[in-house]
């Protein structure tokens, strides 16, 4: 795969994830984008193309209800639900919560905030075995490159709270130049 199709790919899920958004909006269903594309729009990016999407059990009904034959297709992989853009193939995670999470809204588009999608990496790694170093990296890497400070973990519910400062620990000094 070169170069230039990673970043056309990437734009093509940007666009479909503002597509979604739009969509949502006009049928008035509740939803916060996460994964890297909440990141990328908070300047802080780690862009794999991954989408999510945060809804609840309300919205996500009112999705399968009207989204879902609709320009949207529904299956499940790794025993998550997803939704796939007929037109682009663009697929995205949808992750049902009990109540929205805090979030900002870019461009007309509703994204997580920073210190929950840190949040939501710390909780997913420490309850999904598979995806344990993966987003435990993404959030080393988050504080290290972005240079998060130490006390947005009081913005970190505490349940994740003592892991977000180990990660903090853990990045501030394997990054540090005596280290090299």
């Amino acid at each position: 795969m070169g170069f230039t199709k990673v970043f056309r790919d990437l734009e093509v899920v940007e666009e479909s994830a503002r597509r979604l958004a739009q969509r949502l909006e006009a049928e008035k269903i509740p939803y916060a984008l996460g994964g890297d594309f909440a990141l990328e729009a908070q300047h802080c990016p780690i862009w794999r193309g991954l989408v999510e999407l945060l809804t609840t059990h309300e919205g996500w009904a009112a999705i399968r209800e009207r989204l879902v034959g609709h320009g949207y297709t529904y299956f499940e992989e790794r025993r998550s639900p997803w939704v796939k853009e007929d037109g682009s193939g663009v697929a995205v995670e949808v992750v049902v919560v009990p109540e929205l999470p805090t979030h900002l809204c870019e461009e007309g588009v509703r994204i997580v905030a920073l210190p929950k999608l840190i949040e939501l990496r710390l909780a997913t790694a420490l309850n999904v075995p598979s995806r344990l170093n993966r987003d435990l990296g993404d959030v080393q890497s988050l504080i290290y490159s972005y240079k998060l400070p130490r006390d947005l973990g009081e913005q970190i519910d505490s349940s994740v709270r003592g892991q977000y400062y180990e990660q903090w620990d853990l990045a501030k000094n394997a990054y540090h130049p005596s280290n090299g």
